[in-house]
């Protein structure tokens, strides 16, 4: 997660982060990984990208990322108000 914060957007640049590649689930569990790519996406939406940067970055259906990210936007302008 700290390399999403820092990198940003440099992140699309990684070959092993463009469109089209699945991420490999190695283990039969399936929560972890789901966690995990949730917290990415928050991550994400944090540091400030787009749902369409956050989507080629974490490889999920495009309602899941703006599900998560319209919680951490929302939360964002609540403290700006304050």
């Amino acid at each position: 997660m700290y390399l999403a914060l820092t990198l940003g957007k440099e992140l699309l640049a990684l070959p092993s982060l463009q469109m089209g590649k699945e991420l490999p689930n190695h283990s039969g569990d399936t929560e972890t990984p789901e966690l995990l790519r949730d917290l990415l996406i928050a991550q994400l939406a944090i540091a400030g990208l787009s749902n369409d940067e956050i989507g080629k970055i974490a490889k999920c259906n495009r309602n899941r990322i703006a599900d998560i990210a319209k919680h951490i936007r929302a939360a964002q302008r609540r403290a700006a108000e304050q």
